[in-house]
C-alpha cells in the first residue's frame, strides 16, 4: 500500500542519516580490544542465511538486533525482554538438536556463561552444529552502565568492582573444544579463518568494555536540574534539539 510505502521510504531516508554503525564505532582500542558494535556488524556480515543464531541477554541480544544483518532463512532465539543470564548455550543445544544439522551460532556475554558453563560439557558430549562466541567485555556490561549513569560508582560488575572470569579460551580446551581468540586490528581477518573451524567451537572476542549502549532510551538533565525520563524517539546519545525538532510533527515534551 502507497502509505506503507511512504513509511519504509522515510525510515530509509533516516537509516541514511543516522547509520547504526558510525565511523567512531569502528574502533580497536590500543590495547587490542575491539567496539563490540563494529564486531557484531563484522560477524553477522559474515553468517550464512542457513545459520541459526541464539542470543543471551544484555549485549549478545542487543548488539545483533542493532547493528547486525539478518539473513533471509536465518533464525534468531532471544530472551529479550527476560533477561535471564546464561540463555544462549542451553537455548543453542536445544536448537542445534531441531535444526536438521544447520550451524547453531551461540552469543553469550562472559558473565553469563559462568551462569551454564556446565552446559560446555553437553557440547562436547554430543557435539552439535555449535559456534559458541563469547562476547568477552569484563563482566556485566549492562549492570556496569546503570551503576556508572545513576551512582558514579561500580560495585560487583566487573574485575575493578569484584567480579572476574576465568580465561574462556582455557576454559574451552580443557573442556577439549578447539578454541579462538578474536582481538586486535586484524581481527576480521581472524574471524574469517575462525568461522571456516569445524563445529563445535568456541569464538572468544575481546570487546571494548565500556562502550555504552546507543542509541538507548535515557533519562535526560535539564537546565534546571530536573531528570526527565525521554520518549522513545528521543534517545542518548541525545540530538541537539532543533535536530531532532527537524524530525518530528509535534512539540518536544520538555518544551
Amino acid at each position: 500500500p502507497a502509505p506503507q510505502a511512504g513509511w519504509l521510504a522515510d525510515c530509509r531516508r533516516r537509516l541514511d542519516i543516522f547509520p547504526p554503525i558510525t565511523a567512531a564505532l569502528r574502533a580497536v582500542r590500543p590495547d587490542g580490544r575491539i567496539n563490540p558494535y563494529w564486531f557484531i556488524e563484522e560477524l553477522c556480515a559474515r553468517l550464512t542465511e542457513n545459520d541459526v543464531l541464539a542470543a543471551g541477554n544484555a549485549s549478545s541480544s542487543i548488539l545483533p538486533i542493532q547493528a547486525g544483518a539478518s539473513r533471509r532463512g536465518q533464525r534468531f532465539f532471544s530472551n529479550l525482554g527476560c533477561g535471564a543470564m546464561g540463555f544462549a548455550l542451553p537455548a543453542a543445544l536445544g536448537a542445534a538438536l531441531a535444526a536438521g544439522g544447520r550451524r547453531v551460532v551461540a552469543l553469550e556475554g562472559d558473565g553469563s556463561l559462568m551462569m551454564n558453563l556446565q552446559e560446555l560439557q553437553t557440547v562436547v558430549h554430543h557435539r552439535p552444529p555449535l559456534l559458541l562466541v563469547v562476547l568477552e567485555n569484563q563482566g556485566y556490561v549492562s549492570i556496569r552502565q546503570t551503576q556508572r549513569n545513576f551512582f558514579g560508582r561500580e560495585l560487583g560488575s566487573g574485575p575493578e568492582s569484584g567480579v572476574s572470569c576465568p580465561d574462556f579460551l582455557k576454559v574451552a580446551q580443557a573442556f577439549g573444544l578447539p578454541a579462538w581468540e578474536i582481538a586486535g586490528p586484524d581481527f576480521r581477518a581472524q574471524l574469517d579463518r575462525a568461522l571456516k573451524t569445524p563445529t563445535p567451537a568456541v569464538l572468544v572476542a575481546r570487546l571494548d568494555p565500556d562502550q555504552p549502549f546507543e542509541p538507548k532510551v535515557a533519562s535526560r538533565r535539564l537546565a534546571d536540574g530536573r531528570l526527565v525520563s525521554s520518549p522513545p524517539e528521543d534517545m542518548a546519545p541525545f540530538l541537539d534539539r532543533a535536530e531532532l525538532r527537524r524530525h518530528l510533527a509535534y512539540p518536544l515534551e520538555d518544551e
